[in-house]
Order: C-alpha cells, then structure tokens, then sequence
C-alpha cells in the first residue's frame, strides 16, 4: 500500500511539475538593456540606471511575460567574447543580437536624456527572431523627474501589452438606484462598492439617471492606472405646473 501511495504521489508531482514548465515555456521571454544617457549631469547620472530597473519591474508585473534576469544577460554577453554585444550602445542590431543569444523572444532598449529641465525618454522593443521594430514609445516633459516614474510603467505597458492600458472611475452619490451610463452604455446602479473598471484612457461621458431627479452629464478624463473620483449631489427635478 505505501508502495502505491508513494507511486500515485509521483505520478502528481511529475504532472504539476511538468504543466508548471508548459506554462514558463508558454510565457513571452523578454529582455531589458540598460538604459543610455544622454546630457544627464549631477543627481541626473544615475537616472538610466535608476529608470531601468523600474522598468523591468513594471514588465515583471504583466501577466504572459517573463523577464529574463539582468545578470544571466550580461553574464551571457561577457562569456561570448563579441566586443559589438559587449560593447553595444543601444543599437537595434546589437540589441536584436543580445536578444538572440539568451533567448529572448522581445528585446527592450533605450535612454533617456535632458536638455535643461526637459527630459526625453525613447524606448523600442524588437522582436529578437526578426530584427523588426515591434513598438516604440516616446516622449518628452518638463518639471520633476519624478514624474518619470509613471512614464516608464506606461512605456512597458505601450511596448508589450498596449491593451491593457485603462483605468477606472468611481462613482459616489447621495441617492441609491441611480443608473450610470458611460458613453451610451449602462455600467451599473449606485451605490457602487468598488469602481467601473476597464476603461480606456481618455476622454468619457457619463450620464446619470434615475425617478424624479435631474439627469446629470458630464465628461471625464480617464488616465492610464488611475482610478478617477465622480461624487455629487443629485437635485430633485422640477415639474412644470399644469
């Protein structure tokens, strides 16, 4: 009997550990080249490294990919003695190259520059079988370097899973039973107990309704991963006398 058990036993842990490879193998395999800089001085400096591991963060956290450790790169770089993979500044070719060599399916690479107290970030994502440019997602402000942060997430979603990029909108009034629309279609009555998800970025108009109240309209500015706030105060609708 325990000869049995101990057989069954095996049987499982060969099949969990073996969908469990599947399921890795099945995964996008995806690559982060440090980021160039260009024109950064002082505290500035260290903001390609910074920013680069922001970046493989954020592409850790989208569900199909599997981010291939920095270290396994540059340890793979180093032991193939090509100076154009070790040497690489942020080409496409090279980039495509080092993509290949550890077996990546995507390859991600980039910088980040100033020029005054503007910042530009520029980042491409190649498809290492073929060398083609897959995205890119560019772009430039002023102000704070911390507003940097977000911009990478975004860029890593832009790159490889523009889909998934929206947000969502609360919605608080002091009435019960009021339907809200947004953009034409229903999304539910309130009181809501957590906000309408799923919503692309932009531009929104919500309408709310109900019996014997005013109907309100309004539109709304949906940003990327941020949750925006609707709560009012609905008035009593006014009846014409006969």
């Amino acid at each position: 009997m325990r000869s049995y058990w101990l057989c069954v036993f095996t049987i499982v842990a060969v099949a969990v550990f073996a969908r469990a490879d599947v399921f890795a193998q099945s995964k996008i395999k995806v690559v982060v080249l440090d980021l160039n800089g260009l024109g950064l001085h002082g505290r500035d400096a260290e903001l390609p490294r910074a920013l680069g591991t922001y970046l493989r963060n954020s592409v850790a956290t989208i569900d199909g990919l599997q981010l291939l450790p920095p270290v396994d790169v540059q340890l793979a770089v180093q032991a193939s003695k090509n100076p154009k993979l070790i040497d690489c500044a942020g080409g496409a070719k090279c980039a495509a190259d080092i993509g290949k060599l550890v077996g990546a399916d995507r390859v991600i690479f980039g910088g980040i520059s100033a020029v005054g107290e503007a910042y530009s970030l520029n980042a491409r994502v190649l498809e290492t079988a073929t060398g083609k440019e897959v995205a890119r997602h560019q772009a430039t402000f002023a102000g704070s370097r911390d507003a940097l942060i977000p911009e990478i997430r975004l860029a890593a979603y832009r790159l490889l899973a523009p889909e998934r990029i929206l947000g969502s909108l609360m919605v608080q009034a002091d009435v019960d039973g009021v339907s809200v629309e947004i953009d034409g279609e229903p999304r539910g009555v309130t009181p809501f107990r957590e906000p309408i998800k799923d919503l692309l970025p932009g531009k929104h108009t919500v309408v709310l309704k109900r019996s014997g109240y005013s109907q309100f309209q309004q539109e709304l500015t949906i940003r990327p991963f941020e949750t925006a706030k609707l709560q009012l105060k609905l008035d009593r609708s006014v009846k014409a006398e006969p």
